[in-house]
């Protein structure tokens, strides 16, 4: 790895951690891109196919412990798939992903909050971490503000029975079932289970 890429990955990640991925990087064949923000995941992991390399990419947009957080999730799937050609979220995933979190964790790498919510988060893995509220909220301390540099407004913020935008969708808040948010699609009439964290516009009705 030459010194342009290393010094790149500061951009990306929390400087204590660079070193630790720049060695993990260097004991495995992977091409790591870092891409523009998705709505539906934040990374993806590709198995070597047809001569290609294996593949890791993360979104650009995610803050310094989330971007770690997401690269040990997709990296846990290339040691599943190198060592146990296994794919997917299931328990030797989980295994290969605390394994890889472990020494982060150990370094303390994360704040105090997100160190906590993370040591939480191993005793029962999900497929993803913006499942886990308590680990999501925790992490979204650390996200900047938008281009327009303002904060965006989460669901969890506004009053039950607000009517709101999301994807340009107009939505009314309900009851909160357990930690996620029970909202009306008012287009379609249909109920949908919405996370806490799901950054919304307000809506003003025109007089």
């Amino acid at each position: 790895m030459n010194r342009e890429t290393k010094q790149a990955l500061f951009s990306y990640l929390p400087d204590n951690a660079v070193d630790m991925i720049v060695e993990m990087l260097q004991q495995t064949d992977v091409l790591v891109k870092i891409v523009k923000p998705r709505k539906r995941i934040c990374g993806s992991y590709k198995r070597p196919q047809n001569g290609k390399r294996q593949q890791i990419t993360i979104n650009s947009d995610l803050n310094h412990y989330k971007f770690l957080i997401v690269f040990l999730h997709e990296f846990a799937h290339l040691v599943a798939w190198t060592e146990y050609q296994q794919y997917g979220h299931g328990k030797i995933w989980k295994d290969c992903f605390v394994r890889q979190l472990t020494p982060f964790l150990d370094e303390h790498i994360f704040p105090q909050e997100v160190e906590i919510a993370l040591k939480n988060h191993t005793k029962h893995v999900k497929y993803s971490d913006n499942v886990d509220i308590d680990l999501s909220m925790a992490l979204s301390k650390y996200d900047e503000v938008n281009q327009n540099h303002q904060i965006l407004k989460t669901l969890m913020e506004i009053p039950k029975n607000t009517v709101f935008l999301h994807d340009g969708i107009l939505m009314q808040k309900g009851d909160k079932l357990r930690k996620f948010f029970l909202c009306k699609n008012l287009i379609n009439n249909r109920m949908y289970r919405c996370h806490p964290l799901m950054q919304i516009e307000e809506w003003k009705q025109k007089q």
